[in-house]
């Protein structure tokens, strides 16, 4: 176990908590080839670390982690990644079926549509994805720097259009000033390459 310290106990009239303090490691389950259930009726489990790695795994096996009836959560607090599957692995949301892709989404997916009057500026944010301009004269969306990959998708439902404008150094399909969305109703999506530069894939 290390020389960390195991922690299950009960949280007053909540859940189960089985963690670690120290720099050791939790196991919970047999050795052999048997299942392992951990349940608490019709409350809440944790299981937690303060600090270090929480794996839940299971070698060649299947691991479930399910809710009959409840809500079933999977989050992380603070400033920390929360990652989900691996390199080489595909994850499937939706469905128990084999994914046909690095991540396959069986069913509807929901975005934040975030409506704003960007006069005279508006900083997109980490919590951005489509940004709904209402602005009656010219309004500036700055782009952020980001990670490869990121998409923002940019629409001007008013009656003024919006110059999207790329960060210092950073350029929209090759040009470092800025790209304008024209109104009425003109949209853009754009999203940034492995160069760290934004580039439009979409009208």
């Amino acid at each position: 176990m290390g020389n960390g310290n195991v922690n299950i106990s009960s949280q007053g009239t909540g859940g189960i908590s089985a963690s670690t303090t120290g720099s050791g490691s939790v196991v919970i389950g047999p050795t052999g080839g048997g299942d392992v259930n951990v349940t608490n009726g019709n409350n809440k489990v944790n299981v937690t670390t303060t600090g270090g790695l929480l794996t839940v795994g299971t070698g060649a096996g299947t691991l479930d982690i399910s809710t009959t009836g409840g809500q079933l959560n999977i989050h992380k607090t603070g400033a920390s990644q929360l990652a989900i599957g691996e390199a080489g692995n595909r994850v499937t949301v939706g469905d128990l079926a084999p994914g046909n892709s690095t991540l396959d989404v069986r069913g509807g997916v929901s975005m934040p549509a975030n409506i704003q009057v960007v006069v005279p500026n508006y900083n997109v944010t980490d919590a951005d994805y489509v940004i709904i301009g209402q602005n009656a004269v010219l309004g500036i969306v700055n782009l952020p720097v980001a990670t490869p990959g990121r998409i923002i998708i940019v629409k001007a439902n008013g009656a003024g259009n919006i110059d999207v404008t790329p960060p210092g150094g950073v350029t929209i399909d090759g040009n470092l000033g800025p790209l304008t969305v024209f109104s009425p109703n003109g949209s853009k999506t754009f999203i940034v390459g492995n160069d760290l530069n934004w580039y439009v894939i979409g009208n």
